[in-house]
C-alpha cells in the first residue's frame, strides 16, 4: 500500500478509536448505573432536564443543610425516637467551602420545655405528623439561619451506607475504649447468655471503619478517657464521620464505580427522609461539579460543663429538672451571632 493511501486509512481508524472507545466506556458505565439504580434512561433524562432549570432557582451564594441522625430503637435496652446527631452544614458556593456545626443533643429548648433531640419525635406525634418540617423550623429559629434542605438518616441504616462506599477513614488524636457499648447479640436474644454490654476500642491515628465499626464510633459515649467519654465528644465524632463520608464520595473509588453510584442512589431514595428532591440534588451537583476542590471544616460552639463561661453552659439540674445545656445569655442571640460570624 502506498504511503499516502496508508496514511488516509490509519487516520480515520485512529479517529474512530479515539471517539468510539470513550463512548463505549460511557455507554457501559451508564448501562450499569441504570441497572444498579433501577432507573430508566428516560427517567434520568427527565431529571437532568428539570435539574438544569432548578439550578437557576438555587441560592446564589450559600446552601444550608440540616443533617439529623435518628436513633430509633425499640429493644431490650432502649425505646427511643431521638435525633442524637444534629449537624448544621453550610456550603458557600462562591468560596468552595463547607462548614459544619454540631449542636449538642441535650440543648434545652425553653419555649417547648424539651431537649433539641426530641423535636422530631414531637413533630411526628403532632396532628400534622411532620417531624421533618417541625424540627427544621425550630432549629432554624435557634440558629438564626435559613435551612434550605433537611436530611434524616436512621442510625440502623448507617452501616449499609458506609459499606456501600467501601468504608471510610477517620483520624483520632487519642485512643479510647467504651466498656458499656450495648451488645447487639444480647439485644437480639437476651436469653443467649451474651453479656449486656461489650467493649469497643478505637486507636489513635488513622482508622479505616466499615459499617459496623462506624456505627460503634458514632454511638459510643462511655469511656475512661474524659475527652472522649462525653456526648460532646460523640457529637464531634459524628461530624468526623460525615466529613469522611463526603471525602469518600468524591474519591475515584466511588465516582468511577457505576454500581456503587447506583446503590447509593437507591439508598438515597429508599432510606433518606428529606425535602431534597432528585432534581434539587442534581441541580446542586451541576453547580458544584466545576469546583475541583471543596474545603470542609468543622466549627465548634463554645460550650462549658460549668454554669457560666461560654455561649452554651450547663445550668444546675434543678433549674430544668434534668441535665441540659442552655444559652448563657438566656436567648439565642449569642449563638446566632457566633454562627453568622463563623460563616463569613
Amino acid at each position: 500500500m502506498h504511503f499516502l493511501e496508508r496514511k488516509r486509512f490509519i487516520f480515520p481508524t485512529v479517529l474512530v478509536l479515539l471517539i468510539g472507545v470513550p463512548l463505549l466506556f460511557l455507554a457501559i458505565f451508564f448501562a450499569r448505573f441504570l441497572s444498579s439504580s433501577h432507573l430508566s434512561f428516560s427517567e434520568v433524562w427527565q431529571k437532568l432536564n428539570l435539574a438544569r432549570k432548578e439550578t437557576r432557582l438555587l441560592p446564589a451564594d450559600r446552601i444550608n443543610f440540616l443533617i439529623l441522625g435518628l436513633d430509633q430503637r425499640n429493644d431490650q435496652l432502649e425505646h427511643t425516637l431521638l435525633t442524637d446527631a444534629i449537624i448544621f452544614a453550610s456550603f458557600d458556593l462562591k468560596k468552595s467551602k463547607a462548614q459544619m456545626i454540631s449542636l449538642p443533643r441535650d440543648l434545652w429548648i425553653s419555649p417547648l420545655k424539651t431537649k433539641i433531640n426530641a423535636l422530631y419525635y414531637y413533630g411526628q406525634q403532632s396532628i400534622v405528623g411532620d417531624g421533618l418540617n417541625y424540627v427544621s423550623g425550630e432549629i432554624s429559629l435557634v440558629l438564626g439561619q435559613p435551612l434550605h434542605y433537611t436530611l434524616i438518616l436512621d442510625y440502623n441504616d448507617l452501616g449499609y451506607l458506609v459499606d456501600a462506599v467501601g468504608g471510610i477513614d477517620v483520624f483520632l488524636e487519642e485512643s479510647f475504649s467504651d466498656k458499656k457499648y450495648p451488645n447487639p447479640a444480647y439485644i437480639e436474644a437476651t436469653s443467649s447468655g451474651e453479656p449486656q454490654y461489650k467493649t469497643v476500642t478505637f486507636n489513635a491515628g488513622l482508622n479505616h471503619l466499615n459499617g459496623e465499626r462506624t456505627l460503634e464510633f458514632v454511638r459510643s459515649r462511655s469511656s475512661a478517657n474524659l475527652e472522649e467519654g462525653t456526648d460532646l465528644a460523640r457529637s464531634s465524632r459524628q461530624v468526623d464521620v460525615f466529613r469522611a463520608f463526603l471525602v469518600k464520595l468524591k474519591s475515584r473509588q466511588v465516582l468511577l464505580s457505576p454500581r456503587k453510584l447506583g446503590s447509593l442512589y437507591r439508598f438515597w431514595r429508599e432510606k433518606i427522609k428529606t425535602n431534597l428532591t432528585d432534581e434539587d440534588l442534581l441541580a446542586i451537583l451541576l453547580k458544584v461539579f466545576p469546583i475541583r476542590k471543596i474545603e470542609i471544616s468543622q466549627v465548634g460552639i463554645p460550650i462549658t460543663l460549668e454554669s457560666t463561661g461560654a455561649i452554651l453552659a450547663h445550668p444546675p439540674i434543678k433549674k430544668y429538672g434534668q441535665w441540659v445545656f442552655a444559652p448563657q445569655a438566656g436567648n439565642w442571640s449569642e449563638l446566632q451571632k457566633f454562627v453568622q460570624d463563623s460563616l463569613r
